[in-house]
């Protein structure tokens, strides 16, 4: 086991194992998985090469990893919105999500070149991936409740999956949106607020790992 690994915390050691074990999870059942989830694998797979670049260059390198989170909020959005675009039913909610794609990346650009450069941690475009996530979460579950189909959430894997992705996006809007304040003001305190928001990350791939072992009853009917 190459050195830097052993340095790590317990608490990235375990982000770094649930992600390999979701990852392996999702490819051994992915005929299984529903088409509009499949993009899963994916997320699970560009997290867990994130975190191993960002601890390689933190602890082999002794230099400053930020960069590589710049990198992976547009990556990540653009494959939660490949789930959204094929979860959400009306037509005019799957243009807005395409919609969104460039719209995002180009406010990234703009963030990066003017406000939060890669020696910054990039609070600006996390908040703006939250507040559009959870715009389409919302529009996901207001439909929900338009659907006189007998639809039973419990039994539906993307519901779930979308629960486990509104949390892990509205714990980072307030820990790595505001991580930046808080190492400004108490650097001890922010490290420890940044390794709380491990909980959320833990729930969400938890929820994807255990709702991809799990045979759902119901149909689905999100595509």
């Amino acid at each position: 086991m190459p050195e830097w690994l052993v340095k790590l915390s317990v608490a990235d050691k375990i982000y770094l194992l649930l992600l390999t074990a979701t990852a392996i999870i999702l490819t051994v059942n992915y005929k299984r998985v529903p088409k509009n989830l499949r993009p899963l694998l994916f997320l699970a797979a560009v997290h867990l090469i994130t975190e191993l670049i960002a601890d390689y260059i933190h602890f082999s390198l002794k230099q400053n990893n930020i960069i590589v989170y710049h990198f992976l909020s547009p990556i990540e959005y653009i494959i939660v919105s490949i789930i959204f675009y094929r979860s959400l039913n009306k037509p005019a909610f799957r243009r807005a999500v395409l919609l969104s794609v460039p719209i995002f990346v180009f406010l990234v650009g703009i963030f990066e070149y003017f406000l939060e450069p890669p020696n910054h941690n990039n609070s600006l475009a996390i908040m703006t991936e939250t507040i559009l996530v959870v715009s389409w979460c919302f529009l996901f579950f207001r439909g929900l409740l338009d659907r006189e189909d007998g639809y039973q959430p419990e039994k539906d894997q993307t519901f779930w999956v979308l629960i486990g992705i509104l949390f892990y996006f509205l714990g980072n809007f307030f820990i790595l949106g505001t991580l930046d304040y808080f190492i400004e003001k108490d650097v001890a305190l922010g490290g420890k607020i940044y390794y709380a928001g491990y909980a959320f990350n833990y729930l969400l791939y938890l929820i994807i790992s255990l709702t991809s072992l799990v045979r759902f009853r119901l149909a689905q009917t999100h595509e």
